[in-house]
């Protein structure tokens, strides 16, 4: 009799799997190896110079639970159409990261081909194309500095723009990642490497991947990824309960272990101190060669989605302001251009929402509404026109020429 009841919970455990699988592989599809690498881009290529580089002429899909793009990449391998001649077309180059490059919109709503809609209307009389830079050499400051050097320049562009994510571009875990392998006499880098990741089979995965992803068989079942996802969301919800009732989300602003990211913190530790200087050192650097070149540079400060509500942090010790504060301070005072676009996504966002609700990139009316906002301070502070550039701006902003 026990035999037969074991055998019976067997086949009863045999049917529901069976059946919870096929549900979710066809109804909720989880993430399972297969999913990731058919709904994400095989776009990246290795680098010497670069933890990553763009392929050339790629064309692929980017999907979601929230958007299913296309993503194509001209022959030089920048997101977008074909480039023009050198010296026939104003140039403005768009450098950045994931916000730029635009992740999670076609390649038409990109800010930077929102952008050069926006300056083709309102300056009619410049024929002016806008590349779209993001991804080109990185992510982040440090590649942002070491494409300009290495590869930015030479297409001479008309006019620099730097998108400058609060997010992650400051002190996040991700401003880790990174190893200068070459440095200049000056500290500066000349080869950028990723220590957790890497290109493979033209991914950007991780070097060590989960223990979800290490099973064979687990790697593709929808019904395993779907109970450690649960898993995962179940964990975090209970850590920050725990937190709650412990005290430990209103932790001091020093402590490496309070719940507000380490750029929102009224008291900054030693290790994000380092991170500003780190980064506004690069920021003078490339505003000294473009200088150098006869090129504007325009840095334009992105703000993240948490900055849109008055309190998404339980800890008292959060100033959602600061990191702007510290930046534009610094641009003053050192007379580099910029533009700040954090009051006007606050204003905007009271009637309407410019970020995914999953993913903290923005949506399509987020790429409209930064291309919008830059167009309008280049439309006021530039005369662009093919090179030689001519800079019209306040000295406080801008930089002597």
């Amino acid at each position: 009799m026990i035999s037969h009841r074991i055998i019976l919970l067997a086949f009863s455990l045999v049917v529901s799997m069976t059946a919870g699988e096929i549900f979710l592989r066809y109804f909720a599809t989880q993430r399972t190896t297969a999913e990731l690498k058919r709904n994400y881009p095989a776009m990246f290529e290795e680098s010497s110079v670069y933890p990553y580089r763009l392929r050339k002429s790629f064309s692929g899909k980017l999907t979601t639970r929230e958007f299913d793009t296309s993503i194509r990449t001209n022959s030089l391998g920048y997101r977008g159409k074909e480039l023009s001649p050198a010296n026939t077309r104003v140039r403005v180059l768009a450098l950045g990261d994931s916000f730029t490059f635009g992740w999670g919109v076609n390649d038409e709503d990109t800010y930077p081909e929102r952008l050069e809609t926006q300056l083709r209307s309102r300056i009619p009389d410049r024929d002016i194309e806008v590349i779209n830079g993001g991804f080109a050499g990185g992510y982040s400051p440090d590649t942002y500095y070491l494409y300009l050097k290495t590869e930015g320049e030479a297409l001479k562009p008309d006019l620099i723009i730097v998108g400058f994510f609060i997010g992650n571009d400051i002190d996040h875990p991700m401003g880790l990642e990174h190893e200068w392998t070459s440095v200049d006499a000056n500290g500066f880098p000349l080869a950028i490497q990723n220590r957790f990741f890497e290109v493979k089979d033209n991914l950007w995965i991780s070097k060590v991947a989960p223990l979800r992803y290490r099973i064979p068989v687990l790697t593709q079942s929808h019904l395993f990824q779907g109970a450690v996802h649960s898993f995962e969301r179940a964990e975090e919800f209970a850590l920050k309960v725990a937190r709650r009732i412990s005290g430990l989300a209103h932790l001091s602003a020093t402590d490496n272990n309070a719940s507000v990211p380490f750029i929102y913190r009224k008291v900054y530790t030693e290790r994000t101190n380092t991170a500003v200087s780190k980064v506004q050192k690069l920021f003078l650097e490339m505003t000294r060669i473009s200088t150098n070149r006869g090129i504007p540079i325009l840095f334009a400060m992105f703000p993240a989605r948490e900055q849109m509500f008055d309190a998404p942090f339980d800890d008292a010790a959060a100033q959602l302001d600061k990191p702007q504060a510290i930046f534009s301070r610094f641009f003053q005072e050192h007379r580099i251009a910029y533009v700040d676009l954090l009051e006007s996504f606050r204003e905007a966002s009271k009637s309407k929402n410019f970020y995914y609700q999953l993913d903290s990139h923005w949506n399509s009316d987020g790429n409209i509404l930064a291309a919008k906002l830059i167009a309008e301070f280049i439309e006021t502070h530039y005369a662009l026109k093919v090179t030689p550039p001519d800079l019209q701006a306040d000295a406080i902003l801008f930089p002597d020429r």
